[in-house]
């Protein structure tokens, strides 16, 4: 974790020493999470934001890192067999984990306080906790119940992948409507699943 705040920091010091045009924010958002063939989780992300503008013309250029705290996971449908018969359960899965995008953006001027925009880049994120558990299942299964998926070895910590986000600038607000996906398959335990991220969002983020 200390890598990707020391990356953080270098970015935005980099930032700064060629310019004074850097500002800085505080951003939240709601995350709707639904890897290829899952059901979606609803989570949230929030954090800091550090922008530069390279342009002050009608057509801006900027490059913008963040440092957020992000709650991502999924669902699925399982059918558990017994001699009383069939039943039908969730598997849920919820993780959480700083993640560190690095996003160009275009803005195009309306006013001298409105705006619109598009932004998309790479991002790369850590795994701090998550935990795993089938939903009301009458026995213990202990290779889907973890409360730890990344201690336990079930989930890689380390996740890349690249983002998108259009929106509307007023002021010293932004809001958003982005787009996410992981490249990277974050399990090699479960052999049957390929969950990668996959995860809509709507970003509201204050500048000051």
């Amino acid at each position: 974790m200390r890598k990707y705040l020391l990356l953080l920091l270098l970015c935005l010091v980099s930032m700064y020493s060629y310019s004074q045009e850097l500002r800085y924010g505080v951003t939240g958002g709601l995350l709707i999470s639904q890897p290829k063939g899952y059901n979606s989780r609803i989570g949230f992300d929030v954090g800091i934001k550090g922008e530069y503008t390279f342009t002050e013309k009608n057509n801006d250029w900027a490059m913008n890192v963040a440092l957020l705290l992000t709650s991502k996971g999924w669902k699925d449908n399982l059918v558990y067999i017994s001699e009383n018969g069939d039943s039908g359960h969730n598997w849920v899965c919820k993780y959480y984990s700083l993640e560190l995008p690095v996003m160009a953006k275009y803005i195009y001027h309306l006013s001298d306080n409105m705006g619109v925009f598009i932004e998309a880049g790479p991002y790369i994120a850590y795994g701090l906790w998550g935990n795993s558990k089938i939903e009301n299942l009458p026995e213990s299964f202990p290779e889907y119940d973890i409360d730890n998926i990344y201690k336990s070895g079930k989930y890689k910590r380390l996740d890349y992948g690249f983002k998108t986000c259009v929106g509307v600038i007023v002021s010293h607000w932004q809001l958003g409507i982005g787009w996410s996906k992981s490249l990277h398959n974050p399990t090699d335990q479960w052999k049957a699943i390929n969950p990668k991220d996959n995860t809509y969002s709507v970003q509201l983020t204050y500048m000051f």
